[in-house]
C-alpha cells in the first residue's frame, strides 16, 4: 500500500515516509483484531520493508493481488473485507499525511487518489 500510494505522484516527502511508522507504532487504532496483529508485525521490520517496496510501486500492487488471494482463501468473507477496508484507511492516511499529519485532514494529490482507486479495485472494494 505505502510504495503503490506514497510515491505514485513521485514526491515522498518526510510525512509520508514516516506515516507508516507512526501508524503501524499505533496498531491498536485497527479495529480488526487480524489488521492489529498482521500491522504489528510489519513493525518490527517496517525499514527493510518500505526499501524492498520503494524500488518498485508496481512491485507492491503485485504484492497486493498476492495478497487478496490468501486472505480470500483463508479468511471469512467478512473477516477478509474488514482487513482489506483497514488496508485501505492506512493508504488513505498515508496518501494524506502530506497535507496535514497522520490523522488530519489534508490535502491528497489527484495521482495519489487514482492510485486508491486501483488499490481499492485490486482488493475488491471499488
Amino acid at each position: 500500500m505505502f510504495a503503490a500510494v506514497a510515491s505514485i505522484d513521485g514526491k515522498l516527502d518526510e510525512e509520508e515516509a514516516g506515516a507508516p511508522a507512526e501508524l503501524l507504532a499505533n496498531a491498536t487504532v485497527f479495529t480488526d483484531p487480524f489488521a492489529r496483529e498482521v500491522m504489528s508485525s510489519i513493525a518490527t521490520d517496517l525499514d527493510a520493508t518500505l526499501q524492498a517496496l520503494a524500488s518498485s510501486p508496481l512491485q507492491g500492487l503485485d504484492g497486493i493481488k498476492a495478497a487478496v488471494v490468501i486472505l480470500d482463501a483463508r479468511l471469512t468473507p467478512t473477516e477478509a473485507r474488514s482487513f482489506k477496508e483497514s488496508v485501505m484507511a492506512l493508504g488513505v492516511n498515508i496518501a494524506d499525511a502530506s497535507g496535514g499529519g497522520v490523522f488530519k485532514r489534508g490535502r491528497i494529490s489527484d495521482d495519489e487518489k487514482l492510485a486508491l482507486v486501483v488499490v481499492g479495485q485490486l482488493l475488491g472494494l471499488v
